[in-house]
């Protein structure tokens, strides 16, 4: 295998891992090429299911626009972008699931469910940022509401972040930001990230990361008593800035990010104190919660011919 494991460097010691050549350029191409033929998708929306029944990859393309309530009674935009849900009978999940590390994937196959490595595939969705539209999902957590895990008892453990278009220029246009992580000082030069461009956030606080297309981010979510770790917190920066160019077919597009999100559930363990995360290999029993007092707004499907 051509994949290569790093950790990324941070003052807190917080566990992300990218991982390098996840996706050969084959199989990159295949991806996309599916998912642009979801976005292109014409038709009336009963014609369009009709027509995916056969052979669906994902839900329908949705246009989600998110806001959050305000203590002063004022609403905010944390997100706005394309959203499709995966299909986890479709091409597109097999291929991402088939090259992933078994380590990260092979909660589908285990049977115990009392084993506390037990982290099955909950969900995943294919996210596409466009320029035209300054989309972004501001700062939030992965997974759960603590209050709910009372109930569910499970969390999501950890996420898997698949780039699949990265957007030229800097990392914050269309990188990842972890907003509560700090850059170690100095930063080695010698440090080789395999093409991930990292750099500060504004204000000298945050790590902006932007993998190469086909590389992956991995990072836990909450604790082993089901809190949140704050450390997990990220958002997605808009691609307003970058180029039109598709750098795989040459053809401009205003949809200049794509990445795909990949969810594994976690038992809530109750323990007595919280345990601090080491490595990501007891990091990936842990998840977090999203923001709260949020209102969703799906815009109707529509023809997405003119991406």
């Amino acid at each position: 295998t051509n994949q290569r494991k790093v950790y990324i460097p941070n003052q807190e010691n917080f566990p992300i891992v990218l991982l390098s050549g996840v996706l050969s350029l084959e199989n990159l191409e295949r991806v996309l090429y599916l998912v642009d033929n979801n976005h292109h998708d014409s038709g009336s929306i009963k014609e369009r299911r009709r027509n995916r029944s056969k052979s669906a990859e994902f839900s329908l393309t949705e246009e989600l626009e998110q806001h959050q309530l305000l203590q002063n009674g004022q609403v905010r935009a944390i997100r706005r972008s394309l959203v499709a849900q995966l299909d986890p009978e479709g091409e597109v999940y097999d291929i991402i699931m088939s090259n992933l590390p078994t380590e990260l994937v092979m909660g589908d196959s285990n049977n115990n469910r009392n084993d506390q490595h037990f982290h099955p595939y909950e969900d995943g969705s294919v996210v596409s940022y466009r320029r035209s539209h300054n989309d972004f999902y501001d700062e939030h957590h992965d997974s759960y509401d603590p209050e709910e895990t009372e109930l569910r008892n499970i969390q999501r453990a950890y996420t898997i972040l698949i780039y699949l278009r990265t957007p030229p220029g800097h990392a914050s246009v269309g990188g990842t930001e972890f907003t509560r992580l700090n850059l170690p000082n100095p930063l080695s030069n010698e440090d080789d990230f395999n093409g991930c461009l990292m750099e500060m956030g504004k204000g000298g606080k945050g790590i902006i990361l932007k993998p190469k297309a086909g590389d992956v981010l991995v990072w836990p979510n909450f604790d082993s008593e089901g809190k949140p770790c704050d450390d997990s917190l990220h958002r997605a920066l808009s691609p307003n800035n970058a180029s039109s160019r598709n750098v795989l077919t040459g053809d401009n597009n205003d949809v200049a990010k794509i990445a795909i999100n990949l969810w594994f559930q976690g038992q809530v363990r109750k323990t007595t104190s919280v345990e601090r995360i080491p490595d990501i290999s007891s990091a990936i029993s842990k998840g977090a919660k999203p923001l709260n007092h949020c209102i969703v707004h799906k815009k109707k499907k529509r023809n997405f011919a003119d991406l």
